[in-house]
């Protein structure tokens, strides 16, 4: 699961468009998606669950002269590797904590009369548990709406800037 914030409308479109940006404005725009990159990376490190999970949020940035692309994504091996489920989808762990897990059907012992496991250090036995699952988290969806509010803003001060360099005759 990977969280991208692109500059692009179509891609022939953009294309021409930011090649024919001028290069302050190409500046801004880099800049400005560097910021909402950070912005999202922070706030996707406190919103993550877990102790291991938020430390590893990366950013990477690729650039060309037809579109710049921040993308964030979690390093840590467990947060992609697939889990396969009962009906043969797969999933990964932080789709699990993105969107929680319902309540699974009670787990019994099949070659023992209880079940056996530690909890706070102290043995427990029970003839069957019901798991609880996973309550939804939506940090993702919470970094997507803050994020996609940065881009419109950034949209909104590169278009005041070329409407200004226009009015100039600066371009």
């Amino acid at each position: 699961m990977k969280f991208n914030a692109t500059w692009t409308t179509s891609p022939a479109v953009m294309a021409t468009r930011f090649q024919m940006m001028p290069k302050k404005i190409r500046a801004i725009v880099a800049g400005g998606l560097e910021e909402i990159g950070n912005e999202a990376k922070s706030t996707l490190k406190q919103n993550t669950p877990g102790k291991k999970l938020p430390k590893k949020w990366r950013m990477r940035r690729s650039m060309s002269p037809a579109h710049i692309r921040i993308t964030i994504y979690n390093s840590d091996k467990r947060a992609n590797k697939l889990i396969p489920l009962k009906d043969g989808r797969s999933t990964n762990l932080l789709e699990i904590l993105e969107y929680g897990t319902s309540p699974s059907q009670p787990i019994k012992p099949v070659r023992a009369k209880a079940l056996r496991f530690v909890v706070d250090g102290k043995v427990v036995f029970a003839s069957k548990v019901i798991p609880r699952g996973v309550r939804p988290y939506s940090f993702m969806r919470i970094t997507y709406h803050k994020t996609k509010r940065n881009m419109i803003r950034l949209q909104g001060v590169v278009v005041g800037k070329l409407f200004v360099m226009l009015k100039t005759g600066r371009i």
